[in-house]
């Protein structure tokens, strides 16, 4: 059985939860967060992702991260606007009071904040760069196919296009 509950240990309890709140509330989960508060508290991924700009690597890890720390939950899946299942997310009670202390308090972003902010822009690069290496591959085997069943007018088109892209 634990130690009985003193005025020191109800202190670094509140500490520490108060600390894990804040860790979990930096760069885009601020704005995830925002985002919920915005649309009146709940909010399907779609929406919480476009509107935070959160990029399509880290997103679950951001959802985690917040739904760990107590400030969202899952409600329930529902269908999105094109027809497929989406999670739905809702601001609990204390997200909401993270939300009322943040409005309060400086706009000025902290390191945490912008060192995430960073961390997240660089998955992106790397999303984007693996992309563009997928669609120049896919071109390359299209023109392979293409370019020589084509008269010759139709080939000069393609290779002024390719070399505006350039």
């Amino acid at each position: 059985m634990g130690a009985p509950e003193t005025p020191e240990t109800t202190e670094t309890r509140e500490t520490s939860e108060t600390i894990g709140r804040t860790d979990a509330v930096t760069g885009l989960r601020k704005h995830m967060l925002r985002s919920l508060r915005e649309r009146g508290g709940t909010a399907t991924t779609t929406e919480v992702v476009r509107d935070a700009e959160v990029p399509s690597g880290s997103r679950g890890r951001h959802f985690s991260v917040l739904e760990e720390a107590g400030l969202v939950e899952k409600t329930e899946m529902v269908i999105g606007s094109h027809g497929s299942r989406v999670q739905e997310w809702q601001l609990t009670e204390k997200g909401a009071e993270v939300m009322l202390e943040d409005a309060t308090s400086s706009s000025r972003p902290s390191v945490d904040d912008l060192e995430e902010e960073v961390e997240d822009l660089r998955a992106e690069v790397r999303n984007l760069r693996e992309h563009k290496r997928k669609t120049h591959r896919l071109q390359q085997v299209l023109l392979d196919v293409i370019y020589p069943a084509v008269d010759e007018e139709s080939q000069a088109r393609i290779e002024e296009a390719l070399e505006a892209n350039e």
